[in-house]
């Protein structure tokens, strides 16, 4: 029989155990991918992965306790504006009578969609975030492939949707992805090969957007392009001049389209009735709060009371479930202690991503911001926390851009970038 020393039995071990760890972090690497990769497509197969990714998350956290430690320590005050968020929402949850109904909404709603931000910010490797952020983008562009392929559906004007079959849901997604994709094309790093192939996609998406017809989106992303236009004036190439020529004409030749015309007539029309029927609704979700000014009707509560007792006398749709705006149904629903940790949370996040990228002028900070103010800023005028599939690719999508390496630090890799090393 043949004896091992100690030092020989230490030696193997050790190595066995980091072998087991690297497997584990494979797995929930892999597990995240393919959950970022079907956020936009199939949402029953993303959320097998989601869960998935969450077993090896937690068997991650066994395996490597101080790394996570390390983790928790670095982002510890997003950390506690999460779990401020997660309170903030606890006294509407008890002001619905039904206790099964609201736990399970906020369940679902406040505490696990950002979840998977939370894994990736504590587990994630710097230099595998960029997996997550191309199989999420890759998702989008399928996504955008097969709005065009399907044509719309009859109930909603032929506006493009995506796998989804809501235009609110693909805008979500555009309102996350789009700003990444312009700032693909003012960021010097890149090669001219890699931003004449990000020019193409980043047409080809805003002419479905254009298409998608949620004016929401397309005000919130007019107002992100025109920000990374002033931050990054001096970064102004060819690649963006024909991305805005591009996109000018794409206006131009669509502006006699039904969809986009009827679209932006009723921008400011406060008589077409997409447009009237919101301001009603808003003014219903004002009475919840005038009546339950510190917690709201109650979590979920909003479908029911609004048909039975908020209803505005002009109503034309009565059997409206959502308030169309994050401020509103959170004002009405949630009360002050809901809409200040929404506030506080997500202002935290423009913060600090924006504070970040002052301080260390890496791209993919800003990247996170401008992703996170088109969300919200769409969601002035759409109820998109509710939106479960954006939400998850929102949040896979800024906790990588948090983590992820500098873009000149994968100068190697020549088809991205000019450059060939670090600065």
């Amino acid at each position: 029989m043949i004896k091992f020393s100690r030092k020989t039995r230490v030696i193997g071990c050790n190595l066995f155990l980091k072998k087991k760890t690297q497997l584990i972090y494979l797995s929930l690497l892999v597990s995240l991918s393919l959950c970022a990769f079907f956020q936009c497509i199939a949402v029953a197969i993303s959320n097998l992965f989601q869960v998935l990714a969450s077993v090896f998350f937690l068997l991650y956290v066994l395996a490597q306790p101080r790394k996570v430690l390390e983790r928790i320590k670095k982002f510890k005050i997003f950390l506690y504006a999460y779990l401020l968020f997660i309170l903030s929402f606890l006294p509407s949850v008890f002001a619905n009578p039904n206790l099964k109904e609201s736990f399970g909404i906020w369940f679902s709603l406040i505490v696990l969609r950002p979840f998977l931000g939370f894994i990736v910010l504590l587990s994630v490797e710097k230099k595998d975030t960029y997996i997550l952020i191309g199989s999420l983008l890759l998702s989008f562009l399928i996504d955008s492939v097969y709005a065009i392929i399907d044509g719309g559906k009859a109930n909603y004007g032929y506006r493009l949707n995506g796998f989804y079959g809501h235009p609110m849901i693909y805008a979500g997604f555009a309102c996350v992805s789009m700003p990444i994709f312009f700032l693909g094309l003012l960021l010097s790093s890149f090669s001219k090969l890699f931003k004449f192939s990000v020019l193409l996609i980043f047409l080809f998406c805003g002419y479905v957007v254009l298409l998608n017809g949620t004016r929401g989106a397309w005000l919130a992303l007019l107002i992100c392009f025109s920000l990374a236009l002033l931050v990054y004036i001096r970064n102004i190439s060819i690649p963006v001049l024909l991305a805005i020529l591009g996109s000018l004409l794409l206006v131009f030749s669509l502006s006699t389209h039904n969809t986009i015309s009827s679209r932006v007539s009723s921008l400011t029309d406060a008589g077409i009735s997409t447009n009237s029927e919101r301001i009603r609704l808003w003014k219903s979700s004002f009475a919840m709060f005038k009546d339950h000014p510190v917690t709201g009707v109650g979590m979920g509560v909003f479908k029911d009371a609004y048909p039975k007792k908020y209803i505005h006398k002009d109503s034309k749709e009565p059997n409206l479930t959502r308030a169309h705006s994050n401020f509103f149904q959170i004002l009405g629903e949630n009360g002050s202690t809901g809409l200040t940790g929404f506030f506080l949370f997500f202002g935290y996040l423009l913060i600090w991503s924006l504070i970040k990228f002052i301080k260390t002028r890496e791209d993919t900070y800003f990247m996170a911001f401008l992703s996170t103010l088109g969300l919200m800023l769409q969601g002035l005028t759409e109820f998109n926390l509710a939106h479960s599939n954006v939400m998850k690719y929102f949040w896979l999508m800024f906790g990588s851009l948090m983590v992820s390496e500098p873009f000149w630090r994968i100068g190697n890799l020549s088809i991205l970038s000019d450059r060939k090393s670090a600065p």
